[in-house]
């Protein structure tokens, strides 16, 4: 498939298409091949990269995995060679955390990668690590690995915080082996759920409520054999319609289950799409123009997040009603579609958490860059792709940082140079100078591919970024410091309030109010040691290396924070749209820093 697709409009869709299999049922299916010894066979696996890579990840673990004559895909894992599966893999898509509760049902012992590297703090898996604790499980993390033991799984009640599907199938999978009966409340609905308790009810489990909000597992001793359907890609199917829609065309879709497509299909007839449901055949007939709509996500059985940009897309076709035409509440996700600006009739916008589409926009061709390759036939490809971009920091993590690349053999960088931008055409990278705190936002949003930054700023801003290497260099500690002469008759033991100057309000934040203690918070961005001194504050939270600059200016430390040293992040997409080259320049990083 080439990687750029040229796209001509205004051409109405007509035909019949078949659905493909969900991957996000596909994935977990394959996971449980896990907990069992015998063969497991897999009907309408689809061919995406993501298959590949759980391919890869089962294999590594053991597993063998074939093509049957009819297409089918058969997993055997006759016994589990290794418990742990690797950031390399586990980096590249983050459903291969549905690993963990099968390897620790079945042996006992599990090390799998954070699906982040060793940043949870953004799309977190701590609801997967609550539950496995209350099977019972010793959970510890490690170096970016979450590494759990347990001789044999119990079963028990637990409550999730937020739905998660992953989370529902990692403890279900695990539930399923475990001594006892396990209740899961607040457990996912989605039809991926219920497909993969079906997998395991024909393997002999035994699972009661899959699909509604509290699923109970009774565990069994050993699973066996079995052979399942995948269901059809419920976004795909409600993709293609919208397809048909935006277009005014005649679109009959085969091999579907309509029960999963209500909330999409339900909107689509608020829109002034005809659909017609027969058996697993939905038709599909585009309004001349559609009517407006607002669109609110939640899980299913509601509205999916997944199909908002599309619908945001076929509300865009409007070009004259007034008010908006339509909003999409999109949460944590920005909506992943472009929508070029319509003139005078005014701009498409964010407005208080929504996505919105304001009264005469039209829909007009632009450029667009889908960040991640889904295909199994690029999976590990890299096609006409730029030259990769590294944001290196100015100040003191710059030298060590350009003393690693000269190492790696990458030259002609000064830390004295002028100039903001860099390339090296030679090696098809280009490097940029930046504030340390500006590296992290530059790699989430991918305007760099990684970047090289203190592990004091990744845990003051969370970025949604992978963080596979700790580079060693730049120790420095954060610390909390207070005059001498307060500290001579001070006891940090009885504070109840303090006020304090840093420019790490997060940080700062959570220590004192983990200690009881409230904080009136000063945010400086420079010269925080002499706070104290002018009486701006009482104490400072800053980073020292050798805490002498503290000590010429009569400062003492209190606590310490936490410890700091450079890391390297890497932004998701570029991890799959440049995996080959972006691997190769970590593996080149580690190597170095082993040495």
């Amino acid at each position: 498939m080439p990687a750029r697709l040229v796209i001509e409009g205004g051409v109405p869709l007509r035909g019949l298409v078949e659905a493909s299999a969900a991957k996000n049922a596909a994935l977990p299916a394959m996971a449980a091949s896990l907990l069992t010894a015998q063969s497991i066979v897999l009907d309408n696996v689809p061919r995406l990269a993501d298959v590949v890579t759980m391919t890869s990840l089962l294999e590594r673990l053991g597993a063998k995995i074939s093509r049957e004559a009819d297409g089918a895909t058969r997993l055997s894992v006759p016994s589990v060679t290794t418990p742990e599966a690797p950031y390399e893999l586990v980096s590249t898509m983050r459903a291969s955390v549905v690993v963990l509760g099968p390897l620790l049902a079945r042996t006992g012992t599990a090390r799998v990668a954070l699906p982040g590297g060793c940043a949870i703090g953004v799309r977190p898996i701590d609801q997967h690590l609550k539950g496995l604790a209350k099977l019972g499980a010793d959970i510890a993390i490690q170096n970016g690995y979450v590494e759990a033991r347990a001789s044999r799984l119990k079963g028990a009640r637990i409550t999730t915080d937020l739905v998660t599907v992953t989370g529902t199938e990692n403890l279900m999978m695990a539930a399923a082996l475990a001594e006892g009966v396990t209740v899961l409340e607040n457990a996912a609905r989605e039809p991926e759920v219920a497909d993969l308790a079906r997998l395991l009810t024909a393997m002999g489990a035994r699972i009661e409520g899959a699909g509604t909000e509290r699923i109970e597992i009774e565990g069994v001793p050993e699973l066996g054999g079995a052979r399942h359907r995948v269901i059809p890609d419920r976004i795909e199917a409600g993709t293609l319609l919208v397809a048909g829609a935006i277009t005014g065309g005649d679109v009959t879709l085969t091999g579907v289950t309509p029960r999963h497509l209500q909330a999409t299909l339900a909107k689509l007839e608020e829109c002034g799409v005809s659909i017609t449901v027969e058996g697993d055949r939905v038709r599909c007939l585009g309004p001349a123009r559609p009517r407006p709509a607002d669109v609110i996500t939640s899980p299913f059985p509601g509205f999916p997040t997944d199909m908002q940009a599309q619908m945001m897309a076929l509300l865009g076709r409007d070009p004259g009603r007034r008010g908006l035409s339509g909003r999409s509440r999109h949460g944590h996700r920005p909506p992943r579609v472009r929508i070029p600006g319509p003139g005078r009739a005014g701009r498409a916008g964010h407005h208080g958490g929504l996505a919105c589409l304001p009264p005469g926009s039209r829909l007009r061709g632009a450029r667009a860059k889908a960040p991640v390759a889904r295909s199994a036939d690029r999976a590990g490809e890299d096609l006409a792709m730029p030259a990769l971009t590294v944001a290196l920091p100015k100040g003191r993590l710059l030298d060590p940082a350009l003393q690693l690349l000269s190492a790696m053999g990458i030259q002609g960088l000064e830390a004295d140079t002028r100039k903001l931008l860099l390339a090296d055409a030679e090696r098809d990278l280009r490097f940029i100078f930046l504030k340390p705190a500006d590296i992290p936002t530059y790699v989430q949003y991918g305007a760099a591919d990684l970047g090289i930054v203190g592990k004091d700023i990744l845990a003051e801003q969370q970025p949604d970024v992978y963080e596979p290497v700790d580079l060693g260099f730049g120790f420095c500690r954060l610390v909390v410091a207070e005059p001498r002469e307060l500290w001579e008759r001070d006891d940090p033991a009885k504070w109840s309030w303090v006020r304090v100057a840093t420019k790490y309000p997060t940080l700062t934040e959570r220590y004192f109010s983990e200690r009881g203690i409230q904080v009136e918070m000063i945010r400086l961005d420079g010269s925080i040691e002499l706070a104290p001194l002018v009486g701006l504050a009482e104490r400072i939270v800053d980073l020292v290396q050798s805490g002498e600059t503290l000590r010429a200016n009569g400062l003492v430390e209190v606590a310490e924070i936490m410890t700091s040293t450079a890391r390297l992040i890497v932004n998701r997409a570029s991890l799959k749209t440049a995996h080959a080259r972006v691997n190769a320049l970590i593996a080149a990083m580690r190597q170095e820093v082993a040495k």
